[in-house]
């Protein structure tokens, strides 16, 4: 089985959250352009950078608090390096969801 995030992620919000907005978490800002056009059926989209290689948790946790500042509901780890401490993070600094769509699915 062959599964592309990008088309589950982005279909599978559109179709829970209408109208609200997406706090996304990638590794590099450059990303945000080629990113930010991809957000349909409502939904509208907010950014933050850091890697989650080279990352200091206090850089991961700024991004968070940015995102939910922001007015997020819900928080997207948009890189497969992020990991479960860093979805721990975003969860204990933001009252948004954070959720690992296809790991949870299959």
């Amino acid at each position: 089985m062959l599964i592309e995030p990008d088309q589950i992620v982005q279909s599978t919000l559109s179709a829970m959250l209408k109208h609200k907005k997406v706090g996304v978490i990638i590794p590099l800002l450059e990303q945000q352009e080629s990113l930010s056009g991809q957000w349909g059926g409502g939904l509208s989209a907010v950014y933050a950078a850091v890697s989650p290689y080279a990352a200091d948790p206090s850089d991961f946790e700024q991004a968070a608090e940015k995102l939910a500042s922001e007015g997020a509901d819900v928080i997207l780890l948009d890189c497969m390096g992020y990991v479960e401490e860093h979805k721990a993070m975003a969860e204990a600094l933001s009252n948004a969801l954070v959720a690992k769509i296809v790991s949870e699915l299959f």
